[in-house]
């Protein structure tokens, strides 16, 4: 990955702000599509031979069409590449290799499933939905990294802590929020959105209700044992009251889904089906904004190394790009006599002191050497205690190189 190091710049402060916020967002946006998509293509597979009218219409529930699958597989996945590389600034753990490893599988599994919804084949959907299972399992793995950052300088492996409990509680949790947004999001498409609603009479409409139902109950009542056991191995460095305030509310937003879709089991038909959905969505959101906390919690030490660090490579690299800007500078003798009329006068002349020292004393000993001039004219600093410390004129490149080329031009005229 040190080509992509080398297209990023050093991260600004401004960057750094936003960084958290971007994360969130990109994982907000991929994550939970990712878990409908790949949730409803697998339960497909159930009905595929005795009720191909049940295997379509759950593919209808999250199409994959070239469009999903570059907004919300790609983009986010490729954006989570260049964010993860920011955060990780300067240390040498290659998230960025890892993430780009999983990307073309979980890309493939997708372009499988959309393969197999458009020719009508169970075996792309089902190598698809093991690519998938696979991808997200390692991409659970890379997200426990960021938790452990003392891990970071001994991480040398093709893919980090596989075999980790952490990781595994990680991929449950991730699996049971895809069975509760893919129930809710079942109910949602079919039964509630009145362009892809199912017929009243469509024969296997109660039994796709009463699935996405158990789907919900399901993953409510399982999700908060995960979620405890979840915060039982995090490592103690990650922990934070945030967390535990974020993981309540998700608890009860669970109750509420759990009472709700046991009570419409009992009933012909469903109602609050877009409550319960933009709460599944809600609780998914959460999740992600919890495991962020912890993120947060265990990586103190590193965002404050990070601000430094970054803040200084930032400065180096723009002083680089002005060194460079300014030896291809060409020198402007009329803009330097300019500047000289209109600033230096008021404090210097040639050939008597002023406010500060008469040039003829003081440019001698930048003589054949023009870029230590430039570099004083750029940040002045105070040298001589006889005169006051000359101000910064905030000069820019330009200006600087023909003030310098002028200066030096004059004395050498007036020798």
């Amino acid at each position: 990955m040190d080509i992509l190091k080398n297209m990023l710049l050093p991260p600004g402060v401004e960057h750094l702000q936003m960084l958290p916020v971007l994360v969130v967002f990109m994982l907000w946006a991929h994550l939970p599509f990712a878990g409908i998509a790949w949730i409803c293509n697998l339960l497909s597979l159930v009905f595929w031979r005795r009720n191909p009218a049940a295997a379509r219409d759950l593919g209808r529930v999250a199409p994959l069409t070239w469009s999903t699958v570059c907004i919300f597989i790609v983009l986010p996945l490729a954006s989570l590449l260049f964010l993860f590389q920011h955060f990780l600034f300067g240390e040498m753990v290659p998230v960025g290799s890892y993430i780009l490893r999983l990307t073309l599988p979980i890309i493939l599994g997708f372009l499988l499933l959309a393969l197999g919804q458009h020719r009508r084949q169970a075996a792309f959907v089902a190598a698809g939905s093991v690519l998938l299972a696979g991808g997200y399992f390692f991409f659970s793995s890379v997200m426990n990294l960021i938790f452990t950052p003392e891990k970071w300088p001994f991480i040398r492996r093709p893919m980090p802590d596989v075999f980790s409990v952490t990781v595994v509680v990680h991929f449950k949790v991730f699996c049971l929020v895809s069975v509760l947004l893919a129930g809710a999001a079942i109910l949602f498409v079919l039964f509630h959105w009145p362009e892809k609603r199912l017929p009243v009479d469509a024969p296997h409409a109660e039994t796709l209700r009463r699935m996405a139902l158990a789907m919900v109950s399901g993953g409510s009542l399982l999700l908060p044992v995960f979620m405890i056991w979840e915060l039982y191995v995090a490592p103690e460095p990650a922990l934070s009251l945030n967390a535990f305030w974020l993981s309540a509310l998700v608890l009860v937003l669970l109750a509420v889904l759990a009472i709700w879709s046991v009570t419409m089991l009992g009933r012909s038909a469903s109602r609050w089906i877009a409550a319960a959905f933009v709460g599944a969505l809600a609780v998914s959101g959460l999740l992600i904004l919890k495991d962020h906390s912890l993120q947060a919690a265990a990586n103190q030490e590193h965002w404050v190394l990070l601000n430094e660090s970054s803040a200084r490579a930032l400065a180096e690299w723009q002083g680089q790009r002005a060194a460079q800007l300014a030896k291809n500078m060409v020198a402007d003798d009329k803009l330097g006599e300019k500047i000289y009329n209109d600033r230096c006068t008021a404090c210097h002349r040639f050939d008597q002191k002023v406010v500060g020292p008469p040039y003829n004393q003081v440019l001698p000993k930048y003589a054949g050497d023009m870029e230590k001039l430039k570099t004083f004219l750029r940040n002045p600093v105070k040298v001589d205690a006889a005169y006051p410390a000359m101000p910064n004129q905030g000069l820019t490149e330009l200006e600087v190189a023909s003030v310098a080329s002028f200066l030096l031009k004059k004395h050498d005229e007036g020798k």
